[in-house]
């Protein structure tokens, strides 16, 4: 797997010192033509942005679901906890709230559907959903690098908190289109 990418897919930004979740999906890439592409593809406005140091172009999209094709299961790696089936996850999901274990760290390189020319993109999430449907997504891939055709979306998703109080959060996933 190339490690170079065009864009890197986000969902959210800091506000002053506040991170905040969209609902439409970001793309930071320091090609004009990438951006002005995006735009075409996902809708949006390119605006300049700084990326430690580096002058960078940031689409904020006007889409919650992108179809992207990936290359294998090569095209998912999984780090820290849990990150190898969903078999004792829950127990180490516990672990890691507890602050004694480590969270899940998964990184999927796609390509858009849509323009598979334009190059590589990368989503980095450190999710316990997303790490459920990026596992059942790889389990369904072969290793070797066919290209399978996939959704990324946002999903609004509820949490009940300790206390009752209900939190709403956007939340990225990823299924296997058929």
């Amino acid at each position: 797997m190339p490690d170079e990418v065009v864009g890197v897919f986000s969902y959210g930004r800091v506000v002053g010192r506040l991170a905040e979740a969209l609902g439409t999906w970001c793309v930071t890439t320091a090609s004009v033509e990438v951006a002005n592409e995006v735009v075409r593809l996902l809708g949006g406005v390119p605006q300049p942005w700084n990326l430690g140091g580096r002058e960078c172009l940031k689409v904020v999209s006007d889409t919650q679901s992108v179809r992207i094709v990936i290359a294998g299961a090569r095209s998912i790696t999984f780090q820290g906890a849990g990150c190898h089936g969903l078999l004792g996850m829950e127990a180490e999901r516990a672990r890691a709230m507890s602050g004694m274990g480590f969270g899940p760290d998964v990184v999927i390189t796609f390509s858009l559907a849509t323009r598979l020319s334009l190059g590589l993109f990368r989503f980095q999430a450190r999710s316990w959903n997303f790490l459920a449907s990026a596992v059942a997504v790889e389990a369904s891939l072969p290793s070797t690098g066919v290209m399978v055709e996939c959704e990324l979306a946002l999903k609004r998703t509820a949490l009940k908190g300790e206390r009752g109080v209900r939190t709403l959060y956007w939340a990225p996933c990823m299924r296997v289109i058929a």
